[in-house]
């Protein structure tokens, strides 16, 4: 079925708010961003945001929103890319999608770590007049089950212990994350002089991933025999 004119063209116009937030936040930042500044940015009318997304809060939940999903949409390409045989090698191709989403939008995946300029609703729904554009629980807990996959997956390949899992998740994240904070602030530039944030990251991945999951599969333990004698 063909899409209608008018869903066509409310899906462009938030495509052009979005761009506009973008736009805002790389040249002027978040003091300076306004629903009548992004629809100015957008070309729209300055009654546009506010039709669409109520509220600052609203639009800027909107624009997180966006940003997980387009996060998760380069996790998938990448592992379709480089079709990991392991878990270890799943979990290098997740971290370095993160990160790379990271360097390549910043602004967007900046904001998608400032919960407190979103809307204030449980599950953070982002609502127009025509309806629900997404969810931002959802877009951000797909994001961290494609991790969570891939540590579950070391533990099935006995990389990992059944009971690593929680913290070996929360270590991954922690070390992709922590990454990319410290490159931002410039401290690996002004301490390490390194420059190249992609070698650099590969190597803190690979280095990160050996220890975490060892040189290869873990033998399987084998069930201890009783030494009881069985009662007669």
């Amino acid at each position: 079925m063909a899409t209608r004119p008018r869903a066509r063209h409310r899906g462009d116009l938030r495509e052009r708010l979005l761009s506009g937030v973008a736009s805002v936040l790389r040249d002027k930042g978040i003091g300076a961003l306004s629903m009548r500044e992004v629809a100015r940015r957008a070309g729209v009318s300055h009654n546009a945001p506010l039709h669409h997304y109520g509220t600052k809060a609203g639009l800027l939940t909107a624009f997180a929103t966006a940003g997980y999903a387009r996060l998760g949409q380069m996790i998938q390409a990448t592992i379709r890319a480089r079709r990991p045989r392991s878990g270890p090698e799943l979990l290098e191709a997740i971290g370095g999608a993160y990160v790379r989403f990271a360097l390549e939008n910043r602004d967007q995946f900046t904001m998608m770590f400032r919960p407190e300029l979103f809307e204030r609703q449980k599950r953070a729904l982002v609502r127009g007049r025509e309806g629900v554009h997404g969810d931002l629980e959802q877009e951000r807990g797909g994001v961290y089950a494609f991790l969570r996959t891939a540590v579950g997956r070391c533990v099935e390949e006995r990389y990992l212990e059944p009971g690593d899992l929680e913290v070996a998740t929360a270590t991954a994240w922690s070390v992709a994350h922590g990454f990319v904070d410290l490159w931002f602030s410039g401290r690996f530039v002004e301490r390490l002089g390194r420059r190249d944030s992609r070698r650099l990251y590969q190597e803190v991945l690979q280095f990160f991933v050996a220890k975490l999951t060892g040189v290869g599969p873990r033998p399987r333990r084998r069930a201890r025999r009783s030494t009881s004698r069985p009662s007669k």
